[in-house]
């Protein structure tokens, strides 16, 4: 099938690179993607960096255990921080508040009103972090591209309208997309100053889907855009389908 797939593709790839058709694919490859996911878990691994205003190393936070993904959020669920397990009696209240917020997801979805906002109306999915959005799918929509191949883009001169992603007017970086399935692999943003301030990675997982593989969020890199100091860096493996529903609680991965 891989091969059938990829001879199927090679007219496509020896035509002139087409920038418009190849945003459109991809924008609707990766909002079908965070649509059809489902529910995965995962291992991961972070580190929290905040520097002083001189620029020195301020405070240093290691986190490891699981994340669960619904279709709206992740929800980590530490089961070390800096290199110590969590005492019995936090990991069952993050245990907790992770399953109601799963669970309160599933509601939404499962409720006969329930429909899903026009990509139109609203950001594109990504990585949130209070006011801070980073979305490739809204680089895809509102930056100058250029298609230096059928899976490899430049971009800069982003006019996004959304709150949380002013930042966009300043950024420029590249991404490229997996030949198959046209989700993005990677994305990276730089600053005006050729600070890396942003990567983000994908990793194949079970059923076909493209999942996080890896999200490097850099503030501290550029001083002349970002007023909080800090560096973070999530990184999950093993992903793995599991199921949720309304009234059981998280089920093991399957």
């Amino acid at each position: 099938m891989r091969l059938l797939l990829l001879l199927a593709c090679l007219p496509l790839f020896a035509q002139q690179p087409d920038t418009q058709l190849i945003a459109r694919q991809a924008i609707a490859a990766e909002i079908r993607q965070f649509a059809e996911l489902g529910e995965f878990t995962f291992q991961f691994d972070s580190t929290a960096r905040r520097f002083s205003r001189s620029g020195k190393l301020a405070s240093e936070e290691t986190q490891s255990g699981e994340t669960y993904m619904s279709h709206r959020r992740n929800v980590d669920i530490p089961l070390n921080r800096n290199g110590m397990p969590l005492k019995p009696t936090d990991l069952e209240k993050r245990r907790k508040s992770g399953m109601a917020s799963l669970e309160a997801d599933a509601k939404i979805r499962q409720a006969k009103n329930y429909k899903e906002t026009p990509l139109e109306n609203r950001p594109g999915p990504g990585f949130r972090r209070n006011k801070l959005a980073m979305s490739g799918v809204d680089v895809l929509r509102y930056c100058r591209l250029q298609a230096l191949t059928w899976v490899h883009l430049k971009f800069d001169t982003c006019k996004s309208p959304w709150p949380g992603q002013a930042h966009y007017a300043q950024i420029k970086g590249e991404l490229t997309l997996d030949p198959e399935t046209r989700v993005i692999q990677t994305w990276r943003a730089y600053s005006p100053k050729g600070g890396l301030v942003y990567e983000y990675t994908t990793q194949p997982a079970p059923g076909g889907a493209r999942v996080l593989a890896g999200i490097h969020l850099n503030l501290h890199a550029a001083p002349e855009l970002f007023d909080e100091p800090i560096e973070l860096i999530y990184r999950w493996s093993n992903p793995q389908r599991f199921s949720v529903a309304v009234e059981q609680s998280i089920a093991p991965p399957q």
